[in-house]
């Protein structure tokens, strides 16, 4: 018999998320995935998942879930308010549950918070992923974030994978967010002027912010013409006619016409994932070599923190 979860409250917003549908935006479709992928590992890491797994990604609250069966679950942010069976418990650590637990997460602290499952949500495969794709509505548990009455199942855990040793680091909480970035593909569009006032500036995090692209108010950086069409990594920082910067999100569309001043470096898009309406964003700007150092450096870190060892487990 498979273990089943069932959303007993759904939250405003919380979807089915792994590592995102990569290799197909030449074809119009999205990477979606998880907004902070250091959060999404830990998850994961925690009820001994591979970094593949798919997890709930949850914004601002979280769901309320009944399980059916024992399960091993983690609720991974900025310092989340969780309740098992109505009594408070820790945030970012592995949770044991008996059958009919009750598990709420009526905060989650930062912008986002991660639910991982040992052994997964059991959701199909689409295009190699189980990311749901909103905007595009496929992927994930039916192309739409979970609502009250939705019941999915687990899959079934690895006998031979367990946690491993090392202590994971706690996600923190950072109302002021100092950005890296690299200089972006139309960086040559702006003026000095412009760059200047770009890197001199602090920016507010706006309340229209998504999982797309998180809106920043602050001095208007002025926008040259639209460009062609093109391709949009995450992390570029557009530059609409209005003036104020968007940070593209990985659950970015494909093609973008705005111009794009800079790309934040994959650390700090992490960060910026995080961040609420109000927050205090600046950048920094960094030179390609050096940004290409630290991403290497930052990803060699976080495999080794959340390395999961195939040792078999006791009992």
């Amino acid at each position: 018999m498979v273990d089943t979860v069932r959303v007993l409250r759904s939250g405003p917003r919380t979807t089915v998320q792994d590592r995102g549908r990569r290799g197909f935006q030449h074809i119009g479709f999205g990477v979606a995935g998880a907004s902070d992928e250091r959060c999404a590992r830990l998850a994961n890491h925690l009820v001994g998942n591979g970094p593949d797994a798919a997890v709930l990604e949850s914004t601002i609250q979280g769901p309320r879930l009944r399980f059916t069966g024992p399960a091993q679950v983690s609720v991974v942010g900025c310092d989340p308010a969780i309740t098992v069976n109505g009594v408070a418990t820790d945030g970012n650590c592995t949770l044991t549950l008996a059958p009919g637990d009750v598990v709420d997460v009526p905060r989650t602290g930062g912008a986002r918070a991660y639910i991982g499952i040992r052994g997964g949500v059991s959701v199909p495969l689409a295009l190699n992923s189980r990311s749901t794709d909103v905007v595009a509505g496929f992927g994930g548990h039916h192309g739409r974030p979970i609502q009250h009455g939705d019941e999915f199942d687990i899959a079934p855990a690895d006998p031979i994978r367990r946690r491993g040793i090392r202590e994971p680091w706690r996600p923190l909480r950072r109302t002021s967010i100092e950005v890296r970035f690299v200089m972006g593909p139309e960086a040559e569009l702006f003026t000095d002027r412009e760059h200047e006032a770009f890197v001199t500036s602090s920016y507010v995090v706006h309340q229209d912010s998504n999982s797309l692209g998180l809106r920043l108010d602050g001095p208007e950086v002025a926008s040259p013409p639209q460009i062609l069409s093109e391709g949009q990594p995450a992390g570029s920082v557009q530059i609409p006619p209005g003036g104020q910067p968007i940070v593209l999100l990985p659950a970015r569309q494909t093609l973008g016409g705005y111009a794009k001043i800079a790309v934040v470096v994959r650390p700090d898009l992490a960060m910026l994932a995080q961040a609420l309406p109000g927050d205090v964003v600046t950048f920094t700007r960094m030179d390609f070599e050096d940004a290409t150092a630290l991403t290497r450096q930052w990803l060699g870190e976080l495999t080794s923190a959340t390395a999961v060892t195939d040792t078999l487990e006791a009992g």
